[in-house]
């Protein structure tokens, strides 16, 4: 998406930013380290380093974002967009009849796959049959 820029948010924005960053990395910390019992500092502190950056970049998109980035009107038609439209669409497609398939094929041969196992590979396939269809598409159309 086409975005401009501008130079800089109100310093009470990047503070909220800062303090709701800290906030969810120390409570995913604690909850991580409730959860798994031993060694609770060791794997709060862990997971909380772990989690901080992701929630520097959710923490700005809520409270910086709004002042520095204008998002461009007619962003929705670039080329661009639409090939990720028809490589999207086209993935969902092959992802339902795939899982037709393996859900008929493990059905007869009576093997039983772990859920995560499952969704694993269906959010794989569909990841991989997207990126490789919009790969082809702008090969092809550009």
């Amino acid at each position: 998406m086409p975005t401009t820029t501008r130079p800089a948010a109100p310093p009470a924005a990047y503070a909220k930013a800062g303090a709701l960053a800290l906030a969810i990395a120390v409570a995913a910390g604690l909850i991580a380290g409730w959860v798994r019992g031993d060694e609770f500092w060791l794997v709060s502190t862990i997971f909380a380093i772990c989690t901080l950056a992701p929630a520097i970049g959710l923490a700005w998109v809520v409270f910086v974002a709004e002042h520095t980035v204008e998002v461009d009107a007619h962003a929705e038609d670039s080329i661009e967009q639409r090939w990720f439209e028809r490589a999207s669409s086209g993935a969902l497609l092959d992802l339902v009849i795939a899982s037709g398939v393996a859900l008929t094929l493990l059905s007869l041969v009576d093997l039983d796959l772990p859920g995560r196992t499952a969704l694993l590979l269906v959010v794989g396939l569909a990841m991989g049959d997207t990126m490789l269809r919009y790969a082809l598409i702008s090969r092809r159309e550009s």
